[in-house]
């Protein structure tokens, strides 16, 4: 049984030895860093309103709205925290200047990047659920700083997952940056990652009722479950200015490998009796790769200032299919000891399948400028998407389809603190195949067209503070098994909402980043009869607070209130919004010349329990109450 008891002992042992082994300084934090309210990760920390994976409500990995320092990227797994130095989730005026925006939002990933002068930082320390962990990262940069090579290790020996998975991760990476000219610079980067723990744990409701919490101390899963994977990425970034032009190209390629996957899949009803029943996959792998050229050329014209580029983009990914393996797991209340599985005989051999998309993307763009006051953009983009897929049993399907979509946005500044903008988006989203229980099964489905309004505006309340806001409307069809069997397009689906954000300084000391969406999601079948759609708060907020109580002592809190959310479309039951405290607190600290800094937050501070729903039905188990504790240095 793992024990989630936080551990005097182990953090005085790992601190002494810290103390005796490490020299440097802490990164800034991610408050520091967050300029709006919206998304933003720095390490292992995240704060705001949205994610890299939920944003106003919608599943960006159905749009690939992903970059990497600010080049498009297909994402086939999440970068590990070897090559992810942080991320930006971009909405709203930030979002309407990129060249190819996306509806919900765009995802900026920024890679670890060498430092201006040679150093090695080093860290341990606890992360959550007792989880030990010790990094280190260098950088080896040339006299002339044209060439630096920075470096990334990871170990967690002693891994432990939200629904006490216990097991070991480890990463490594590097980033090369070389600038053999003014004009030029190169970002060669790759890095992986090794995960291996219990088998999995998913929740779901066995009838219209909220099931009660599942106990956190030990992994409802059999024993001989288990999950192990590999992922990774790697690229070439480069990047050229020369006079009025800007040319930049990338290819990168992502890829994840599950070596064993084992779910244990719980129905549980509102008693707590559970039905349990664990699914079994063989070794699988997906993988994604793109490449992207853009051309730019400046053009002055008085006070105006025009852009027009040109960009070529192209991505595949491919995805092995495996019907999964059904072991029953018993059934037992969640009060009992949980039902002793015996290893089950699994098939010796698979039937493997595979999902094959192609897509190219040619664009135009442009861009203007006028006296700092007005500024638009335009974009047209041409689309060819082909999608090729073989189901297990053989059956295959294949879909090609051309398409335009297009963005435009326009800003203008009312004077030197207010700035408004409105801006449309539209783009295309993976729809899937039919599934086992349509009477098309294995049928390619079209990706649809999602398009988005939205208003906004800017405004500086001091040169410290600045709130943003905006009004948007999300629309796009839906699919679904219809009353003759097959799986079509069954409706559409709308999210209406208003978000604001409040970052800056209330004081020298005093940093704050607040905000709040209201969002009016729903579903309106081909009846026209609408309905609440699953898995999605109609308010969320955040609010995020650092006090520097002297050069060498800062504390912060952040509070996260999720909404209520409905739990499925079979009935009308709700889980109940929740409110996620961390406290933390940072010491920074000299011995012998050498600066530490000890980093410090206690997570889920209320101890709050209980679930929350999603789009897919599943239940998702609030992460339980831990601690951190983190001493950093760098020399």
């Amino acid at each position: 049984m793992l024990n989630r008891q936080f551990s005097a002992l182990k953090l005085l042992l790992l601190s002494t030895f810290s103390v005796s082994s490490i020299t440097g300084a802490q990164e800034p934090s991610v408050t520091d860093g967050a300029q709006t309210a919206f998304g933003e990760k720095q390490g292992i920390e995240s704060i705001g309103l949205y994610n890299e994976v939920m944003v106003r409500g919608f599943d960006l990995t159905q749009s690939g709205a992903y970059r990497i320092n600010e080049h498009y990227f297909a994402r086939a797994s999440g970068l590990s925290e070897s090559l992810l130095a942080g991320l930006t989730v971009s909405v709203g005026i930030t979002a309407a200047q990129l060249d190819l925006p996306s509806p919900s939002g765009v995802v900026l990933y920024r890679l670890r990047e060498p430092q201006e002068q040679n150093s090695l930082s080093l860290s341990l320390g606890v992360r959550d659920i007792d989880t030990l962990h010790a990094d280190a990262q260098g950088t080896l940069i040339t006299a002339d700083n044209s060439l630096a090579l920075s470096g990334h290790i990871l170990a967690q020996p002693d891994y432990h997952g939200g629904t006490a998975q216990s097991g070991q991760k480890y990463s490594g990476g590097s980033t090369l940056r070389w600038q053999p000219d003014d004009n030029s610079t190169v970002y060669l980067f790759t890095g992986m990652q090794t995960l291996e723990h219990d088998g999995n744990v998913q929740v779901y409701p066995a009838q219209d009722n909220a099931p009660p919490s599942i106990p956190l101390k030990e992994n409802l899963a059999p024993d001989w479950a288990r999950y192990k994977s590999t992922d990774g990425a790697a690229g070439l970034l480069y990047q050229y200015h020369h006079n009025d032009w800007t040319l930049d190209a990338s290819v990168t390629h992502s890829f994840v490998r599950t070596k064993l996957n084992d779910t244990t899949l719980l129905s549980i009803d509102k008693a707590g009796r559970v039905n349990s029943t664990i699914y079994h996959l063989p070794a699988t792998r997906s993988s994604a790769s793109a490449v992207e050229t853009k051309l730019a050329r400046q053009l002055y014209n008085g006070e105006w200032q025009h852009s027009l580029g040109i960009g070529l983009r192209g991505r595949r990914s491919n995805t092995d299919l495996v019907d999964a393996y059904a072991i029953d797991g018993g059934q037992y209340r969640l009060t009992d000891s949980s039902f002793n599985v015996a290893v089950s005989m699994l098939p010796v051999q698979w039937p493997m399948g595979r999902d094959k998309v192609d897509q190219q993307v040619a664009s135009l763009n442009y861009a203007g400028d006028y006296a700092n006051s007005l500024s638009i953009r335009l974009g047209a983009h041409r689309s060819r998407y082909e999608k090729d897929v073989q189901q297990p049993s053989g059956l295959s399907s294949f879909l090609s389809q051309d398409d335009w979509f297009f963005n435009a946005s326009l800003t203008t500044r009312l004077d030197a603190h207010w700035q408004l903008f409105g801006s449309f988006v539209n783009g295309l989203e993976e729809n899937g195949v039919a599934p086992a229980s349509a009477s098309n099964y294995g049928e390619v489905m079209a990706p649809v067209k999602a398009q988005q309004w939205e208003l906004g505006f800017n405004l500086d309340v001091s040169p410290q503070i600045t709130l943003q806001g905006s009004l948007f409307d999300i629309d796009k069809p839906v699919t679904g098994i219809a009353a003759n069997g097959r799986y079509q397009l069954v409706g559409d689906v709308s999210h209406k909402g208003l978000e604001l954000s409040l970052a800056g300084d209330i004081y020298s000391a005093t940093r704050v980043v607040l905000g709040g969406v209201w969002l009016d999601a729903s579903l309106q079948g081909q009846d026209g009869n609408r309905v609440e759609p699953p898995g999605v708060s109609s308010f969320n907020a955040t609010f995020n607070v650092e006090h520097r109580l002297s050069n060498n002592w800062v504390i912060d809190a952040q509070l996260v209130h999720e909404g209520a959310r409905r739990m499925w479309l079979k009935g009308d039951t709700e889980i109940p919004g929740v409110s996620f405290l961390t406290l933390g607190f940072q010491h920074n600290f000299k011995l012998n010349d050498i600066a530490f800094s000890l980093r410090g937050q206690w997570i889920n501070a209320l101890d709050k329990e209980g679930y929350y729903a999603t789009s897919s039905g599943a239940l998702v188990p609030i992460w339980p109450q831990s601690y951190r504790l983190m001493l950093n240095s760098r020399f």
